[in-house]
């Protein structure tokens, strides 16, 4: 589940900074 999770994320996050807004 959490493999699904990040390869459906890691294509967002190069578009959006999730990755900073989930730091935050």
């Amino acid at each position: 589940m959490a493999t699904s999770v990040l390869a459906t994320v890691l294509p967002f996050e190069k578009a959006l900074p999730i990755n900073q807004r989930m730091s935050q």
